[in-house]
């Protein structure tokens, strides 16, 4: 929305832009070009205090970016979630394309969980390249954004930095493990925000995959927009629910990666349970990396 105030994107060709929250009430939801194009992927449960209890609530309030002349690209999903985008297309005047997933998309260096989003960008790709007479590269690389399975090795082990946040952010985290064979990880985890049902549901899912968790502690921001995770001994008590598995409390991140990594294991060792927790201890992990290298 600043971009477009200031009077930038009409100096660029092409602008990929976030929503922040939801769609309908989003500051980049100012955008009401006709040639917008709009890319939704999966719905889930989030952020349900602001966009809704229920997955067409969500839906209804993503399709919100959807204006007259735009066309839509959506993932395959529920028909629930898909009647909802076309009534808005169907209202609007819209048009929309339902993508499957194609997960031999996918490079080998990247979890299969980003099939859909890779579908996605790869379809987007393929619309703009055909209607502006553009030639698509055969061989896009596709990377992963920081923080989603994103790993990094420290003197021989293993750190794995996720955002993953709720249950189904979860479950794409736990197949990717799967996939890479990871069922020994030490969990450094902290949440915000989130149901006491969601991180018992969290915790149950990593679960096979743990050997021991550490309960940290982060705080961003200041005065009314501080943003603080919850209670690691209210996450403890959850967690006693679900494992008998050793749990530590260290409030601070670093702290908490530190304390792993001297005992010299060589477990993998698993950030999770908040995109806030991983934006606290990314840098620091970087710098862990690069002091091993050199």
């Amino acid at each position: 929305a600043e971009l477009i105030r200031q009077g930038v994107l009409p100096q660029v060709d092409y602008a990929i832009i976030e929503t922040g929250l939801g769609g309908r009430l989003d500051a980049t939801n100012t955008i009401r070009r006709a040639d917008k194009i709009c890319v939704i992927t999966n719905i889930g449960l989030d952020h349900m205090h602001i966009l809704g209890d229920t997955v067409e609530q969500i839906a209804s309030e993503k399709a919100g970016i959807i204006r007259q002349g735009n066309h839509v690209f959506t993932i395959e999903q529920t028909d629930s979630i898909l009647d909802v985008f076309s009534q808005r297309c169907h209202e609007v005047g819209a048009t929309m394309e339902i993508i499957g997933v194609e997960s031999s998309l996918v490079p080998p260096y990247l979890p299969k969980f980003n099939a859909p989003n890779i579908s996605l960008a790869y379809a987007v790709c393929e619309y703009v390249s055909k209607q502006d007479n553009l030639t698509l590269t055969p061989d896009i690389q596709f990377k992963a954004p920081p923080g989603r399975f994103e790993i990094f090795t420290i003197n021989d082990q293993t750190i794995i930095l996720d955002g993953a946040h709720n249950p189904q952010k979860c479950s794409a985290l736990v197949q990717a493990l799967e996939e890479t064979g990871i069922y020994d990880a030490d969990f450094i985890l902290a949440f915000k925000d989130a149901p006491g049902k969601d991180i018992q549901q969290f915790l149950a899912q990593i679960k096979p995959f743990a050997v021991s968790y550490t309960l940290t502690h982060f705080e961003l921001g200041m005065d009314q927009k501080k943003i603080v995770s919850i209670d690691s001994q209210i996450v403890a008590s959850y967690l006693s629910d679900v494992d008998d598995n050793a749990v530590e409390v260290l409030n601070n991140p670093s702290e908490a990666l530190n304390s792993i990594l001297s005992k010299h294991l060589s477990r993998t060792v698993v950030i999770t349970g908040s995109l806030y927790l991983v934006s606290v201890v990314r840098e620091y992990v970087v710098q862990l990396q690069s002091r091993a290298v050199t």
